[in-house]
């Protein structure tokens, strides 16, 4: 019995690497109810499991109404370094935005210690996970290190882990960070596979005084890049067009937020570039208008398979081009309610499953706040007749990213393994 706890507990604790709340870490069993029991086991199969309990930190603060004395994170880092050589992910999501008037700082100046210090000392060759999601305050005078020097000196130990093969890096506020500085630390990962940047406000200003390093040179230079996810940083560039990529991208998200305002053909077009590789695809923001070509690229987009769109309007401009990629099987459908029931009719009025649209499309994801409106009712039974069911998903669209990337439901989390079939 206790082998077999064994085999479903690693299961469990040896998916892939993730920043979520819910895994294993920091010594803890998480949510992995067969590896809290064995925990409490003693002996060589308590030290066994330390591989699995210990394979993820995470330090998580979330702000003034987060519980959290300095004692616990004093003993956070005893055990790490105890444990250090299980860690592969080191998982940081900490809001130090104060939100009461005259706060004191001790706690976010202890983060921000606890956080460099576990950078310092953690085997560079061992991690193949960095997420970073942090809001950091204003300069004050009772801060040190400042909150720009801190970011400088955390950023700058990145390129150390040349092993890293995730580096996430979120933020919803403005950080003291520009494109080069993001484009060199990336050109000094050569293993990435997965990178997502969510900067809410945007990167600062580039300094003309330095070398400029461009963020998709340096993304297309990477061989191994399968998984790119780019939120409120910026569309493609039309230059990055014209560059080499040495990775074929399976998987690509992009969001544009603020003021972004790139024409939609530069999405569409690329994507194509990866037409042959692409399994996934997730928009948010809807084009302006469909042209034959953007129609011809997709129906040459034969390896996607999962889309997930995020409609804002009714003129289902997504859904009209996806609908001609010929393999898609799935399609996450993230719909505001004001829209849903007169974009719900569109779809069975303009866009149904013929020889030309959806050929291969099986499960409509739908989300579940929708569940009990006649619209939705409706909808199911008429996906029925063809043979396409429907899935009620628990995703969100969060106000706040920084604590989206700790939760497998947020839109950071939007394949179809995260939903509820």
């Amino acid at each position: 019995m206790e082998f077999m706890q064994t085999l479903e507990a690693a299961a469990e604790a040896n998916e892939e690497i993730m920043l979520t709340t819910n895994l294993p870490q920091n010594g803890h069993a998480g949510d992995n109810v067969p590896l809290a029991n064995l925990l409490e086991l003693k002996g060589e199969t308590f030290e066994f499991l330390k591989r699995y309990t210990w394979k993820r930190l995470g330090l998580y603060y979330f702000g003034d109404n987060w519980p959290l004395e300095i004692s616990v994170l004093e003993n956070l880092f005893e055990e790490f370094q105890v444990n250090k050589k299980y860690v592969k992910a080191l998982n940081f999501c900490l809001d130090l935005i104060p939100r009461q008037v005259n706060q004191p700082p001790l706690i976010t100046q202890k983060l921000i210690e606890l956080f460099i210090n576990i950078l310092r000392n953690t085997p560079d060759s061992q991690i193949e996970e960095l997420a970073i999601g942090i809001n950091l305050p204003i300069p004050s005078e009772g801060l040190t290190p400042g909150p720009s020097n801190s970011l400088a000196i955390i950023m700058s130990m990145v390129s150390k882990f040349q092993n890293l093969s995730t580096f996430i890096f979120v933020t919803d506020h403005k950080v003291h960070l520009s494109e080069s500085n993001m484009a060199w630390i990336i050109n000094q990962l050569p293993n990435l596979k997965t990178c997502i940047l969510c900067l809410r406000a945007g990167f600062k200003e580039q300094n003309e005084n330095f070398a400029q390093v461009e963020l998709g040179e340096a993304l297309a230079s990477r061989n191994q890049l399968k998984v790119l996810d780019l939120r409120h940083v910026f569309a493609p560039k039309p230059e990055w067009l014209q560059l080499e990529w040495k990775g074929q991208l399976n998987e690509v998200t992009i969001e544009i937020g603020g003021k972004q305002t790139r024409p939609i053909l530069h999405l569409i077009e690329f994507c194509h570039l990866f037409r042959n590789s692409l399994t996934r695809v997730c928009l948010v923001e809807p084009p302006t208008q469909i042209t034959q070509e953007d129609k011809g690229m997709a129906r040459e987009m034969k390896s996607l398979e999962s889309v997930t769109v995020y409609e804002t309007d009714s003129s289902l401009s997504y859904l009209s081009l996806f609908s001609l990629c010929p393999r898609v099987v799935f399609l996450n459908w993230i719909l505001e309610p004001q829209i849903a029931e007169q974009s719900t009719q569109m779809f069975s009025d303009k866009y149904f499953p013929n020889e030309e649209r959806w050929k291969e499309l099986q499960c409509i994801g739908i989300p579940s706040r929708n569940a009990g409106e006649d619209w939705y009712k409706i909808f199911d039974e008429y996906l029925g007749w063809y043979n396409i069911s429907t899935a009620l998903t628990n995703i969100f669209m969060p106000s706040s990213y920084l604590e989206a990337i700790t939760n497998l439901n947020s839109s950071l989390y939007n394949d179809t393994p995260h939903i509820d079939l």
